[in-house]
């Protein structure tokens, strides 16, 4: 998947993201406040492996300065560094879930029971845990990081994704940079400019 990836960043286009999303398909990333090529840009994609029974999401970022203070799993990785961020609300579901990965290996799992009232407990009472799996590696020389999360079906309680919608985003930090840090995802939320948003992600067709 990641030859995908490589070749997505080498085209260096920007498509409109699609509504309906066919697995495997490796989409670029923009920025999220105002939908511009990212200063550093990225692609990702999700894919459906019934076979081994897992959802995967692999990202390839160009980033001039991998990092993450991150020392343990599910700490505030957003304010810590460098994280691909995988969003996704099974069929027929209210609730979503929000998966980080870092460069360093560490994971952020959560399970929110709505967009609208997300913020108002603390991020720790979302906690959960879908046996999510990490991988990552850094190719400094290319300023590369390649991300991977995977999710087994057995903790989804499902095998049936047709109907899932996601994002896939990412959560650029450069200590060089005078803001910081660059948000970017697959899809445009030109109203809210929150990944938040349930509504607005790709949806796997139900297939026929």
């Amino acid at each position: 998947m990641f030859d995908l990836l490589q070749k997505c960043l080498a085209r260096n286009e920007y498509p409109t993201p699609p509504d309906k999303y066919t697995p495997g398909t490796p989409l670029p990333m923009f920025e999220l406040f105002q939908g511009r090529i990212p200063e550093e840009p990225g692609c990702a994609l999700l894919n459906i492996d019934h076979d081994s029974q897992r959802l995967h999401a692999f990202a390839l970022f160009h980033d001039s300065d991998i990092f993450s203070d991150t020392t343990a799993d599910n700490q505030h990785s957003w304010e810590l560094g460098d994280t691909f961020e995988l969003f996704f609300r099974l069929p027929n579901h209210e609730d979503y879930y929000e998966i980080h990965s870092t460069p360093n290996n560490h994971r952020l799992q959560l399970h929110f029971e709505d967009y609208r009232t997300r913020q108002d407990a603390p991020v720790e009472t979302h906690l959960c845990d879908l046996n999510a799996s990490i991988f990552n590696t850094i190719d400094r020389m290319n300023c590369l990081w390649y991300s991977q999360i995977v999710i087994p079906f057995y903790a989804l309680g499902t095998d049936k994704l047709d109907g899932m919608a996601f994002s896939l985003q990412r959560f650029n930090r450069n200590h060089r940079w005078r803001e910081k840090y660059e948000i970017s995802s697959t899809q445009l939320y030109p109203e809210t400019h929150s990944g938040h948003t349930p509504y607005a992600w790709h949806v796997i067709p139900h297939s026929h």
